[in-house]
């Protein structure tokens, strides 16, 4: 860090009569050194104090999947959970969704349903990614995302 510059002098109340004698003249400088001084490490920056520094949503939050593999959200502060993630949330830290084996003979292990945007349902083939409008035969299995 910088030294503190000097307190400024007062100012005199008048002018000096006489002129001050010059100074001697300076010593010669010191001869350059054969290699310079390494220059001062600077200071870390300061870390913001507990009342100012916003928590991390994502160390605020922990992500987890229920026995039905849907996924929600629990404040490790106050323990509240929630459907929905934290605004900010980093989603590559939720746990992957166990899949189930798929049991070809099954139609609700090979098949999923979902609510497209206008709540109309579509079934996906978990083996094949085959898409229908109709419910495969034998499907009862309720939708994903409804």
């Amino acid at each position: 860090p910088a030294p503190a510059p000097a307190p400024a002098a007062a100012k005199p109340a008048s002018k000096p009569q006489a002129r001050p004698a010059a100074p001697a003249p300076a010593a010669p400088a010191a001869p350059p050194q054969s290699t310079p001084p390494a220059p001062a490490a600077p200071a870390p920056p300061a870390a913001p104090s507990p009342a100012t520094a916003k928590p991390d949503v994502n160390d605020q939050f922990e992500a987890f999947r229920d026995e039905e593999g849907d996924l929600f959200f629990v404040n490790k502060t106050t323990g509240e959970s929630q459907w929905t993630a934290p605004e900010g949330f980093d989603m590559s830290r939720v746990p992957p969704a166990a899949e189930e084996p798929i049991d070809e003979s099954d139609p609700n292990s090979l098949w999923r349903a979902y609510a497209d945007e206008e709540g109309d349902l579509y079934y996906v083939n978990r083996k094949t990614n085959e898409t229908l409008w109709e419910a495969p035969a034998g499907f009862t299995r309720p939708a994903e995302n409804a």
